[in-house]
Parts: C-alpha cells; structure tokens; sequence
C-alpha cells in the first residue's frame, strides 16, 4: 500500500476535476473435438499417445489436452471461458482436444474424473481449471507422475510433494480489482446520475477462499487509493448460482449508501446486475463482459454496469497450449507462473458503456494499470494473508 499511496494526490486532483464536469459475454459454443462424452457420466478411454520427451517440440498434429472443470459449463464465466480457450486452439492451432464438466458443486467427483483420463492416457496435458481442483490432480499425479497436469487458478504445493510434471499458473486478478475499486471510487466521490452523497460502496462474492478474497483486497485497496474515507461493504453468497440472494445482498447494500456494487459471483453476478436496477445504482461485473451478456435482453440494467472486471481463463488456456506447441518445456513444470495485465489475462471490459465514462477517469484507470505493470504501484494480495487479517480488513473497510 505505501507504494501504491504516491499518485494518490495526482488521481485526487484528476478526480475532482471530474466532479466539477460532470453530473456477459456471448453464449460459448458447445465442444465440438474428438466427440467429447459426457464428463458427468462414467468416462470411456481408449487411444493414448505418450507424453514427448523433455523438451522436444510437439507437432500440431499431435497434441492432445484435455480442459476439466469444476461444476458444469454454462455459468458465461469461468468455466465457459476455459473452454473457449481449449476451442480456439483446436481451430487456429490445429490440435485436438476435450472438456470435461464435473457436474453439479460434488467436489468429489473431480479425482474419479482425473483419475480416468489418466488411465486412458492419451492427453499430453490435462489442464484443471479452478482451486476446487487442485488437490484432486495432485492426487492424480501422485499415480500417475508421468501424466503433466496444469493447475490454473491456484499453488500446486510443490514444498510438499515432488511433481516435475506439473504446473500452476495462478492470475493476478487483485490488480484487474484494484482498478475495478479505482473506478468504484470515482462513481460514489462523483455527481453522477445514480451516485449519492455517501462515500460507499459494495462487493458480493461467492465464498470466503483465497482466490476470491484476493479481489476483495485489491477492491479494497483500489478505493483506499482514491480516497481513505470510502467504506466498503461486503458479503459472501456460500453459492455460485443464488442469483435471487445476490439480488437481496446488493439491495441491501444499497439501502446502506452503497452507489455502486462489485459482483464478484460467477453465474449469481446477474443477480447483482438485476439489484443494481432496481435501486438504480451502479454495478461492476467479473471475468466476462457482464454488460454485453445482459444487453440484448435488458439494455436499461446493462447500461448500469459500467465495466467488468475481467478474468481471462481462455488466454490462458490459449497461451498455455500455444507455448507448448513450441517447446514442451515452455511451461514452468514444478513451479507456479502468476499472469496479469501484460499477457492479457486479466483487464477491465472496454464496451460501449466504459468509453461513455469521463476521458478523465478513463486515463486515470489507464495510468493506474501501467503503474501496476511498472510496479510503481504494489497491489496487496490475499495470498499468504491469514484468515484473520482477511477479517479484519473487511471490517475496517465496512466501518
């Protein structure tokens, strides 16, 4: 935080200048490689072909990955997206490859699913999408040590177990988050259509775990750099699809003085778009580009979202196959590879309704995020931040 305090004045300035002037994504296709079966249904597996050698280049004809996700597809966010990584390399990079919904919120199902694609041993990589997957490929590999896995979205625990052929790739999302906090800051600090005289916002989460808590603090912190004094209210939904109690918390949270509220909430983020709507407030939408999805059917609610925080699991799926296409050993096995702003897998959505926003805020945002690249801002993260510190950091925002 002390870096990211030197152009508070500069974004202060600029922000009041502001006041004085002014007042999700398309449907995925469904897989179409290698007749993908059923992933919730008991999984057949015949061909195989080896892993390459290390560090020998693998023809495009030849690669094979499978994409598992947690729960099912559709949610037009994370999990949909993984997929579109995995179609988009099938048909510009020439490869073959499968996704697998577990099914249903059963975590156990994940380590049988792994487990037969194992045995069948025809994908060169699995790649696991999600925190809620790890520990079951870790237990996978420890199997079958030969089979590579990528871990997205969470640490493989390399200090305990020995695993040279896996790899985690985790996002920087709580940069992409501070910025979402930067412009939550601007709306509740403005004079804006729906803005109030109360300095506060909202965030509505899915549950309380590392990954989605790292959005939290950078949200946090991202309004803290504009201004001390915002409070920032927060809850957690225990669900990724109770959009009816999405609704509820950020009407809630609007009854309080919330003007804006992030929706960090996969599929019950609708929920907090269609809350936003009925108390005319502001909304900031997560991983895809919500204002888009919701467009064609409700064009008022979606000029409400003013930007999504984006959290691009097809780039990195994409990049991932893309660098093995090269050389195997382009992807860090045995370690834990963090992308953010530069490779692309994390932003904020710039539609329509972001470029109606003040020329001014929009260059703040973007001189925000190039000091983050530049590291002349340091965005906290909860990782290595005990679940107490999360705590307490919440309750100091709220206050």
């Amino acid at each position: 935080m002390k870096k990211s305090r030197v152009l508070k004045s500069m974004i202060c300035m600029t922000l009041c200048a502001m006041m004085l002037l002014a007042g999700c994504q398309a449907a995925v296709p469904q897989q179409q490689a290698d007749d993908a079966p059923d992933a919730s249904a008991t999984t057949d597996i015949t061909s195989a072909s080896p892993l390459p050698e290390p560090g020998a280049a693998t023809a495009r004809s030849d690669l094979n990955i499978a994409v598992v996700v947690f729960g099912s597809f559709g949610d037009n966010g994370f999990n949909d997206l993984s997929r579109a990584g995995l179609e988009r390399a099938i048909t510009e990079l020439g490869i073959r490859g499968t996704a697998y919904e577990s099914g249903g919120i059963d975590i156990t199902r994940i380590e049988p699913l792994l487990l037969d694609l194992c045995e069948g041993g025809q994908y060169d990589a699995i790649f696991v999408m999600g925190a809620a997957c790890r520990e079951a490929a870790e237990n996978a590999n420890a199997q079958f040590p030969d089979q590579r896995f990528i871990i997205f979205d969470a640490m493989a625990n390399f200090a305990q177990r020995d695993m040279p052929n896996v790899a985690s790739v985790t996002f920087r999302q709580n940069e992409a988050s501070f910025l979402g906090g930067v412009l939550a800051a601007y709306v509740t600090t403005s004079n804006m259509e729906y803005a109030n005289a109360d300095r506060t916002v909202g965030i509505v989460m899915t549950r309380d775990n590392t990954v989605i808590n790292d959005f939290l603090v950078g949200f946090i912190e991202g309004n803290w750099y504009v201004d001390n004094d915002i409070r920032i209210l927060s809850a957690y939904l225990d669900s990724a699809v109770d959009t009816a109690k999405a609704k509820e918390l950020t009407m809630n949270m609007a009854a309080q003085g919330a003007d804006i509220v992030f929706g960090v909430a996969a599929l019950a983020t609708l929920g907090v778009v269609h809350g936003s709507r009925e108390r005319n407030i502001y909304a900031i939408g997560v991983d895809n580009d919500i204002a888009m999805q919701v467009m064609p059917s409700d064009e008022e609610a979606a000029r409400l979202v003013l930007t999504s925080v984006l959290k691009n699991t097809d780039v990195a799926v994409f990049r991932a196959i893309e660098a093995m296409l090269d050389d195997i050993n382009n992807v860090r096995w045995g370690a834990v590879e963090s992308i953010g702003f530069v490779e692309g897998a994390v932003g904020l959505a710039r539609n329509e309704i972001f470029y109606g926003l003040s020329e001014e805020i929009r260059e703040t945002l973007e001189r925000v995020e190039q000091d983050i690249i530049s590291g002349d801002i340091v965005v906290s993260t909860s990782f290595g931040m005990a679940t107490t510190e999360v705590a307490a950091l919440r309750e100091q925002a709220s206050r």
